[in-house]
């Protein structure tokens, strides 16, 4: 997870002398997933994840919100839960000891199953799990989505308070009348292929920020936006090198080219 936003250039304390802007702002990445706070909601299990990952004490708040990390937090609980006896008897099943068991979109898939008696719950259990039918009651799946729900819904409130935080930064919260409209671009799985994750981001922003920053937030789809990104900082990059006078000389050819220039494509 990171987010980019957009800042002043007067309100930039790393402000480089040698920087010669032709605008008042500038794009900000915020590399977020190295924030850390002793108030985040850590559990015993983030810290043993992140004592087992392969950069331990680092990107805390990635590990608390990315998918990358989620099914493996769901999976460490219901270990948990199991070892305790508070699920399936006196057994732990083999395949919660396992790195990877539970795969994020099977939290995602659990985490909207709004069918009659939990079925998509139903099935992971059994096919996952390996939990017998006879084992596999409704009182289970209701402690198992809820398990789920939880790991679900603090990724989506922790990802609430930050982007509330920008907009607090930024003075878009309407502190003096109503919200102005905001639009926050989204990508990624998660955002994308879970619609009760959209849906719990917007109600924690509602609780930290009031119903008028919530009412006036649009979360947008940008199509292509990586590569189209990459294709503005690469331009505006050359643009920049050009102005300050350090232009690009290609170097010269050690062998002749043998295929004529490229003609430009209908699509460039």
């Amino acid at each position: 997870t990171n987010a980019c936003y957009v800042e002043q250039i007067k309100n930039l304390p790393k402000y480089l002398p040698q920087y010669m802007p032709r605008t008042t702002d500038m794009c900000v990445n915020t590399e977020w997933p190295g924030f850390f706070s002793h108030s985040l909601p850590i559990l015993n299990e983030d810290q043993e994840l992140d004592a087992e990952s392969d950069h331990p004490g680092q990107h805390s708040f990635e590990k608390l919100t990315a998918g990358l990390y989620l099914g493996d937090v769901a999976r460490r609980i219901l270990l948990r839960f199991a070892q305790a006896g508070h699920l399936f008897g006196s057994r732990v099943p083999e395949c919660l000891l396992k790195y990877g068991a539970v795969d994020t979109s099977q939290i995602g898939r659990i985490h909207s199953d709004d069918t009659t008696n939990l079925l998509k719950t139903g099935a992971f259990l059994e096919e996952v799990v390996g939990v017998s039918p006879e084992e596999n009651t409704e009182t289970l799946r209701i402690q198992v989505k809820e398990i789920f729900s939880l790991v679900a819904n603090r990724s989506a409130q922790l990802m609430a308070a930050t982007v509330a935080g920008l907009l607090t930064h930024l003075d878009r919260v309407g502190s003096n009348g109503p919200s102005p409209h905001n639009v926050l671009a989204i990508d990624g799985g998660i955002l994308l292929n879970w619609p009760n994750y959209r849906v719990a981001m917007k109600a924690a922003i509602k609780d930290i920020c009031g119903p008028s920053v919530s009412d006036n937030l649009e979360m947008k789809i940008p199509v292509g936006g990586a590569a189209f990104g990459a294709a503005c900082i690469a331009a505006a990059a050359s643009n920049y090198m050009r102005s300050a006078g350090h232009g690009y000389t290609p170097p010269a050819r050690s062998v002749p080219s043998y295929f004529p220039p490229r003609r430009p494509s209908q699509t460039s």
